[in-house]
């Protein structure tokens, strides 16, 4: 099916509206300026490439989306990581002092979930806030872990 399509059949089932666009990724409908478009994927990076920005100095903020539950179940985190549940993120996304990610800066969200389920779901929201920066690290924490880079503990 074409964008244009789904869009319009989500609109039918009151998923999406002018103000509103679907989109068929996530299943679900997220608020935009102006009219409904699909929302474009931010990009996906291995380990190894979001590695390399650190190696670069282009000083990535990684943003762990992990759920409380593996949060809690979890000893470590990526190094410098900025923790915020994808359900607490637009709370973070503050403009002036009391903003907590970072503009200016690569983000790479992170999580624990097959298929970078939260991770992809928070760059969306980053997205809607006009951040331009976003990648989703592939595999997660699992994957970071695996590929013997640096962790720290929580």
């Amino acid at each position: 099916q074409g964008d244009a399509e789904q869009v319009g059949r989500a609109q039918d089932q009151g998923e999406a509206g002018p103000d509103r666009a679907a989109d068929p990724r996530l299943g679900r409908a997220f608020p935009i300026l102006g009219r409904a478009v699909p929302l474009a994927e931010p990009k996906k990076i291995t380990p190894a490439e979001a590695w390399r920005m650190v190696g670069e100095g282009r000083a990535p903020v990684f943003l762990d989306t992990r759920n409380p539950r593996h949060w809690e179940q979890s000893e470590h985190q990526i190094p410098n990581s900025l923790r915020i549940w994808r359900m607490e993120l637009e709370e973070g996304i503050a403009e002036g002092e009391d903003a907590e990610v970072p503009r200016g800066r690569p983000l790479v969200t992170y999580c624990n979930c097959h298929y970078e389920h939260s991770s992809t779901r928070a760059a969306l929201i980053l997205e809607e806030y006009d951040f331009t920066d976003i990648h989703i690290l592939v595999g997660g924490i699992k994957a970071w872990q695996e590929a013997g880079l640096p962790l720290e503990k929580k």
